[in-house]
């Protein structure tokens, strides 16, 4: 329900895109230290 309210206020759409960004960014983060991991095994 909130994340609804984030997009249908006009305010908070760059905060909320932005924050987006941000889980997205530490995702592939968290992948590539999966990724390097598994080579130095």
């Amino acid at each position: 329900e909130e994340e609804e309210q984030l997009l249908s206020a006009p305010k908070e759409e760059s905060r909320a895109s932005e924050a987006m960004r941000r889980l997205v960014q530490e995702e592939e983060e968290r992948l590539i230290l999966q990724r390097d991991l598994l080579q130095r095994k």
